[in-house]
């Protein structure tokens, strides 16, 4: 069962990179700002639960556990919050197309 979960963690692992990668690729290819807003924030999220699943999958211990959910709470109170400041700063001034 170790094994499997090493597996496991691993695949999550790899996931995270692969879905954060195409993240910052969408950051640096779209034009728009709230694009650009959504390819980061959107993902993040994902890649941040992946990482700690992966995490509490290879260590197999309550405290990675509990500290992994901690993290992830935290990402989940904290993406949104930013990327409405974000928004809200990119509408309020004259720069919203900031690639030529």
């Amino acid at each position: 069962m170790n094994t499997v979960l090493l597996y496991v963690g691993a695949v999550c692992f790899v996931g995270a990179a692969l879905v954060l990668l195409v993240a910052s690729v969408g950051v640096l290819l779209f034009n728009d700002i709230f694009t650009r807003m959504h390819a980061a924030a959107k993902p993040q999220w994902l890649g941040v639960f992946l990482i700690a699943l992966g995490l509490v999958c290879t260590h197999q211990t309550w405290q990675w556990f509990y500290v992994s959910m901690l993290i992830v709470l935290f990402q989940t109170l904290s993406a949104p919050v930013g990327s409405h400041l974000l928004g809200r700063s990119a509408s309020r001034s004259s720069e919203l197309n900031t690639k030529d």
